[in-house]
């Protein structure tokens, strides 16, 4: 019930969106933009396929390497469906600011086989969705991006929400080449999480302690890693185009002091090559 009301708030949304962006001020307008109609498909596609590189857990010091299918379909450029995204809109509403929201798997992911064998025991996290809402704000090669991202659990054995949490990703970049085709940027980043996700990702709670023999871990909320990136978006024609991010990032404070953690230095990667039509 929860994830369909939030679905709905979402189209409503972007019918919002799309009304106000469409609106013609003009009958001259109105017989341009129904012209358009006629001669225009509202659908894009875009089908790839991509590759991803990242820590099997936070703190973990092995990776995922893995591909990923790229499946899209935008209409009127605002409402999405992507095996990247998620489902959800996006649109600019005032000049230099897009905002977004999406509904997709959320990422953090633990299995016992993954953890060091002294924490076998501890509960593995299960997939589950996640609500994602983006603001991005540009100014000339300056880009100001706030990511939020709520997981919404699932249920546990006992029936009650379980493995919960939010968080918060800014990025702060800079375009370092703005060439035809070709776009290059880098930057830096911060992630903060309420304590209840910090807790899920990297605590060992009383009962977990005791499970596995280990001291019990809590932490509190507040920023959990800071970093760089860089991005390359690199479109040859109409249809083709490429896009990376490579992204490092640094636990600090009660999550790089977790016992869970062993290895600090977090990598990223992702790369996509795409066909849109």
């Amino acid at each position: 019930m929860q994830i369909a009301a939030i679905i709905c708030l979402l189209f409503w949304g972007a019918a919002a969106l799309s009304a106000r962006a469409e609106a013609p001020s003009t009958p001259a307008m109105q017989n341009a933009h129904a012209s358009k109609e006629s001669t225009t498909s509202p659908w894009a596609h875009r089908w790839g396929l991509g590759f991803a590189a990242f820590p099997k857990y936070p703190g973990s010091d092995r990776l995922w390497a893995l591909p990923v299918p790229l499946l899209e379909s935008r209409y009127r450029e605002r409402f999405f469906i992507s095996t990247v995204h998620g489902l959800g809109i996006e649109g600019q509403v005032l000049p230099g600011l897009r905002l977004g929201a999406s509904l997709l798997p959320d990422l953090y992911l633990r299995r016992s086989q993954d953890l060091p064998d002294r924490f076998a025991k501890l509960d593995e996290i299960k997939l589950a969705a996640a609500l994602r809402l983006s603001a991005e704000l540009s100014h000339g090669p300056w880009v100001m991006q706030w990511v939020s991202s709520t997981r919404l659990g699932r249920l546990n054995a006992w029936g009650k929400p379980a493995e919960r949490g939010s968080s918060l990703q800014v990025e702060g970049g800079y375009g370092l080449v703005a060439a035809p085709g070709l776009a290059l940027a880098a930057g830096v980043s911060a992630q903060w999480m309420d304590a209840q996700l910090a807790n899920t990702l990297l605590g060992i709670n009383a009962a977990q302690a005791a499970a596995t023999g280990q001291a019990a871990y809590t932490l509190g909320s507040g920023i959990k890693n800071v970093g760089l990136f860089a991005r390359v978006h690199y479109q040859w024609d109409e249809e083709w185009q490429l896009q990376g991010r490579l992204a490092v990032q640094q636990l600090r404070g009660d999550a790089a002091g977790s016992p869970l953690v062993q290895r600090r230095l977090q990598p990223e990667l992702f790369l996509s090559l795409s066909r849109g039509f």
